[in-house]
């Protein structure tokens, strides 16, 4: 994210690390925040902080830019962007058919919140993610215990 402070831009860079590697020989891909997504009713776009894309990209008009099947998604709140969060954008998250886990990570609080069938979920340290394209779940350690990559 643009203009993104250093504990948000830690945290992606340690799950991106963490993810990266767990998906290391599956058809999968983790792509981070200039991916744009496309909700069904292509009234917003949205920018994940990160996701995960399984099989192969279904992509708005053709155009490189615009993913329609992403399967997990990855937002990191702060202050300025948990209300937003909470009100709409998971409202648009929702509504995207191959969307299996959304997932936030509170930046402030250090925890982790999920949804899975359409709804919220809490988290907390060491979250056992289902995700079912996956054929098992995610583990998501604290993002501030994964050692940053130098």
């Amino acid at each position: 994210m643009a203009g993104a402070g250093l504990k948000h831009n830690i945290i992606v860079s340690n799950l991106s690390g963490h993810i990266g590697a767990f998906l290391i020989g599956r058809n999968f891909r983790l792509l981070l925040s200039d991916r744009r997504v496309s909700t069904p009713t292509l009234e917003v776009y949205l920018y994940p902080d990160a996701l995960i894309a399984y099989g192969e990209s279904q992509l708005e008009n053709d155009q490189l830019d615009t993913l329609l099947n992403p399967s997990v998604s990855f937002e990191i709140l702060s202050t300025s962007t948990r209300s937003s969060y909470k009100d709409r954008k998971f409202f648009f998250y929702r509504q995207i058919p191959s969307l299996q886990a959304c997932i936030t990570v509170d930046s402030l609080k250090n925890i982790y919140s999920w949804a899975a069938n359409k709804r919220m979920l809490p988290g907390s340290l060491k979250t056992l993610i289902p995700v079912p394209c996956l054929h098992r779940s995610l583990i998501l350690p604290s993002p501030w215990k994964i050692p940053i990559r130098k």
